[in-house]
């Protein structure tokens, strides 16, 4: 009993800890950068971005936002969306609703 309890509590205090985007309240807005590239195999492929930090994020994206992203991926991007919680592949991950996406290597430098 008393390892169960030392277990919720070491797991319930690295939850508090972490800065992970993804332990955000469901449906907030988030910005992130990473890479975005297709992952997985087809029928079941998704696009997906990976932060520098290692997280991953798997994007919800409307069909026009996909064929653009078709032609050119992987790719160094800035998205924002509403963070939510689904599984891809039998796992769960954290899922973007995107409302926008930015390609990095087209923005003009300063």
């Amino acid at each position: 009993m008393r390892y169960l309890l030392f277990l919720t509590l070491v797991l319930l205090g690295m939850g508090c800890a972490s800065s992970d985007p993804a332990t955000e309240p469901e449906g907030t807005t988030i910005v992130v950068e990473g890479t975005l590239s297709m992952r997985g195999n087809e029928p079941f492929t998704a696009l997906v971005l990976e932060t520098a930090e290692r997280n991953t994020y798997v994007l919800n994206v409307d069909d026009m936002q996909q064929e653009v992203l078709d032609y050119g991926t992987p790719v160094r991007a800035r998205v924002s969306g509403i963070l939510y919680q689904d599984t891809w592949n039998g796992q769960p991950y954290a899922h973007l609703r995107v409302t926008s996406i930015l390609d990095l290597a087209i923005v003009p430098s300063n």
